[in-house]
């Protein structure tokens, strides 16, 4: 995994790499293109018409639950980030120097 994230996957020296599972890999991602809400992990369920928050971890995904507010999705999903992802969360990658 680079240490770094997506700012610097192509810096390949050892200080900037670390050991990683397929899953560790996996969350500090940045948004796929088809993400619609610009936040990874939240989405405008339609059927129920609120915002819904989401994180996986090894496998598995937690519903984080629905929201009327926008803001209130995004809160859900960084404290889940932090929860679940520690060091591994796109936030904390990106918050490392290079």
């Amino acid at each position: 995994d680079h240490i770094h994230g997506k700012k610097s996957r192509h810096d390949n020296r050892k200080n900037n790499l670390r050991y990683a599972t397929h899953s560790q890999n996996n969350q500090n991602k940045g948004n796929q293109k088809n993400n619609t809400s610009g936040v990874r992990g939240v989405d405008f369920f339609k059927p129920v018409g609120k915002w819904r928050a989401r994180i996986s971890k090894e496998g598995k995904t937690y519903d984080l639950g629905y929201f009327d507010e926008f803001e209130d999705a995004i809160k859900a999903r960084r404290e889940a980030e932090e929860k679940y992802h520690k060091e591994w969360s796109y936030k904390n990658s990106m918050a490392m120097e290079v």
